[in-house]
């Protein structure tokens, strides 16, 4: 039995359009890799990772209240990790 499914395509505008503004950024990193944009200066960005990708971290950096700032998805376990307050990866 299969429980859990991930696309490899992710499409941030259907997630993240509540909060976009100027001056937000989006990012993600696969497998602690380098931050990627999938939002940036009023620009979606289209990420693509690798079916067999173990840990994706979402984050966000906005001057809006938002109830998270990171995101970790573990598609090993599969388990989803929220977290309130995060600094924003400069790298």
């Amino acid at each position: 039995m299969k429980m859990f499914t991930l696309s490899t395509t992710y499409d941030a505008s259907v997630l993240l359009k509540p909060f976009m503004v100027n001056g937000t950024a989006v990012g993600v990193k696969v497998d602690g890799g380098r931050i990627q944009p999938l939002y940036w200066n009023k620009q979606y960005a289209t990420v693509k990772f690798s079916p067999k990708a173990k840990m994706l971290d979402f984050y966000v950096k906005t001057n809006l209240p938002v109830s998270w700032q990171r995101i970790t998805v573990d598609l090993v376990t599969p388990k989803m990790t929220i977290y309130r307050k995060a600094a924003f990866p400069s790298k």
